[in-house]
């Protein structure tokens, strides 16, 4: 089927959501598989590219604080200081790829108003950041706002 990049992009991003904010690994695993293998290996491109923008923007002492503060919080996402890794991430290194990706976890964390703050931000500041796998945390973050919007009855905001 020759479907137009927009198309490809959008079912790439539908697979790989699955069910983020409750999803266990094995599930990511199985919609990832769904996706056709030239969707994800050019969407891996996209994220690597993004990657190393970030070398050009922080130190190496920087960039090893950043993926330390990821690699840390990312450990047990359900441990208390976890939230505050990330929130330090989003803060310090705002512009980072992985402050994009922390964001989203974030928006996991949390739920309520707080959790609509975090989507929003995640789709206004990190449109351009990439999860390793290829997914794009703008796009991704939209669609759970949307989703979020619609099981709240804010159909009208979920459009």
């Amino acid at each position: 089927m020759n479907l137009p990049s927009t198309i490809k992009h959008l079912l790439l991003l539908l697979a790989l959501a699955g069910s983020f904010f409750t999803a266990s690994a094995a599930e990511d695993a199985e919609q990832t598989a769904k996706a056709p293998e030239s969707i994800i290996s050019r969407q891996r491109e996209l994220a690597k590219e993004r990657m190393k923008k970030d070398a050009d923007k922080f130190s190496q002492e920087q960039l090893r604080e950043i993926e330390t503060l990821y690699q840390s919080a990312n450990k047990n996402l359900k441990a208390p200081e976890a939230k505050a890794l990330l929130e330090k991430l989003v803060l310090e290194y705002g512009g980072s790829n992985r402050a994009g990706c922390g964001i989203l976890y974030l928006c996991k964390m949390t739920q309520g108003e707080e959790q609509i703050r975090y989507l929003t931000e995640a789709i206004a500041k990190y449109g351009d950041c990439y999860y390793g796998d290829g997914v794009q945390v703008g796009p991704y973050a939209r669609y759970f706002l949307a989703k979020r919007y619609q099981r709240d009855k804010r159909n009208d905001e979920a459009q």
